[in-house]
C-alpha cells in the first residue's frame, strides 16, 4: 500500500518535470530556427548592400576614367553594416567579420579622401576640384571592388566553388579516360 501510495503522490511531480524539460527542448529548437533565420537574413541584406557598394564603386572608376567633374558619394549603401554592427559580430566568424569591417573602414578613408578632394554636391556626390588627385581615387575604387568581390565570396562560400572548381583545370588523374583505356578496363573486368 504504501508503495501504491508513493508512485500516486510521484507521479504528478514527474509529469511536471518532463513538461518543464520539452518545453525547454522545444524553446530553444524555435530560438536556434529564428537566430537561423535572422542570419540567413542578415547575410543577404549584407550582400546586397555590397554588392550596391561595388556597383557604385564601379561607377565611380568609370567617372573617373571618363573625366567627368564629380564622384558619388558611397556613405549611402553603408546603412545594413551601420545599424547591424553588434548583429554581425554574432553572426559571422572572425575572418569573415575581419574582412567586413576592413571593407568599411576602406569606404570611409575614400569617402574622407573624396571630400579632400572636392566639395558635397547635395550630399550625395562630390565636384571635383581641377588639382584633385584622380589617379589615386581611381585606384582605391579598383582595389574596392576587388575586396568586395574576395568579401562576397567569403561570405557565400557555396556559390564560389562551383565557379573555382569550373575555373580550375582538371589535373591528369581528373581527366576523363580514353576510349582504349576505356575498353581495355572494360575487358579487365570481364
Amino acid at each position: 500500500m504504501i508503495t501504491t501510495n508513493w508512485a500516486i503522490n510521484f507521479a504528478p511531480v514527474m509529469m511536471m518535470l518532463v513538461i518543464v524539460v520539452m518545453n525547454h527542448i522545444f524553446t530553444h529548437h524555435r530560438t536556434g530556427q529564428r537566430d537561423d533565420i535572422e542570419e540567413a537574413r542578415l547575410r543577404a541584406a549584407l550582400l546586397a548592400e555590397l554588392r550596391a557598394l561595388r556597383d557604385a564603386y564601379r561607377k565611380n572608376v568609370d567617372l573617373i576614367e571618363a573625366g567627368a567633374e564629380y564622384l558619388i558619394s558611397t556613405r549611402a549603401p553603408v546603412i545594413i553594416y551601420k545599424s547591424n554592427q553588434g548583429k554581425l559580430v554574432s553572426a559571422f566568424e572572425a575572418p569573415a567579420l575581419e574582412k567586413i569591417v576592413a571593407l568599411y573602414a576602406r569606404n570611409e578613408i575614400i569617402e574622407a579622401t573624396l571630400s579632400a578632394n572636392g566639395q558635397p554636391n547635395g550630399g550625395l556626390s562630390f565636384k571635383l576640384r581641377p588639382d584633385s588627385d584622380t589617379e589615386a581615387l581611381r585606384q582605391m575604387y579598383a582595389e574596392g571592388v576587388q575586396h568586395i568581390a574576395r568579401l562576397c565570396r567569403a561570405l557565400v562560400p557555396e556559390e564560389a566553388e562551383p565557379q573555382a572548381a569550373r575555373a580550375r583545370p582538371r589535373v591528369a588523374s581528373e581527366q576523363a579516360p580514353s576510349p582504349a583505356m576505356s575498353e581495355a578496363g572494360r575487358q579487365g573486368s570481364k
